[in-house]
């Protein structure tokens, strides 16, 4: 019983931690799918953005995300997509986890 116990507090202990540090992190953090039209593509440092925002929403922001080159490359300016992607509330910047032309997801497989 006393061996259970050796195992059980740090394990107890550690996801206490787990939680509370989640707790503190930065909440300013968002997760979105949202559509999204390129309004400006740039690189600086090999280093490669998109400013998008949302043209059905007249109260959204502009957000600069970082994206692959390859990606960069195949996004147009002023088009309209379909995009996950994280971004801070504060700096207005993240980056783009998936993107898709509209008309992509809606087709099931």
């Amino acid at each position: 019983m006393n061996q259970i116990k050796l195992i059980v507090a740090p394990v107890v202990f550690l996801m206490s931690a787990l939680i509370f540090l989640n707790g503190c992190s930065n909440t300013n953090a968002v997760s979105t799918v949202s559509y999204i039209r390129v309004i400006e593509k740039t690189m600086d440092d090999r280093k490669y953005w998109i400013v998008v925002d949302n043209p059905y929403d007249t109260s959204a922001h502009e957000v600069k995300l970082k994206t692959t080159e390859n990606i960069w490359n195949l996004v147009k300016e002023s088009e309209i997509y379909l995009a996950n992607f994280e971004y801070s509330k504060e700096t207005r910047s993240g980056s783009l986890i998936t993107i898709k032309h509209p008309h992509e997801a809606d087709v099931e497989i």
